[in-house]
């Protein structure tokens, strides 16, 4: 997992199949806050899941959501992901990516 940046809100960074967090690293520069970006389960250095469903790769990123306000922001599969944590606590909003 890659983290960074301080400050309101949070941005949670869901890169799409096949990816890794490092997507990211063209845009994290340009964020004025805080900002995280995990590597979904399965992918990169992130352990797999039993099995995969949208809700279940939600599940298992839900903890990094700052209650105090996180806007997610996932790119093609990572995009429906951030779409599952939608209504959340905590969840501001979510953009979708390529979806």
């Amino acid at each position: 997992m890659r983290a960074g940046g301080q400050g309101d809100p949070v941005v949670l960074l869901l890169h799409g199949l096949g990816a890794t967090a490092e997507v990211w690293d063209g845009l994290v520069p340009l964020l004025p806050g805080a900002w995280v970006a995990p590597d979904l389960p399965g992918h990169g250095g992130s352990a797999p899941l039993p099995e995969y469903t949208f809700a279940a790769v939600a599940e298992a990123v839900a903890d990094l959501v700052d209650p105090a306000g996180t806007v997610v922001l996932g790119h093609s599969f990572g995009g429906v992901v951030g779409l599952h944590l939608a209504g959340r606590p905590g969840v501001r909003k979510v953009v979708g990516l390529g979806i």
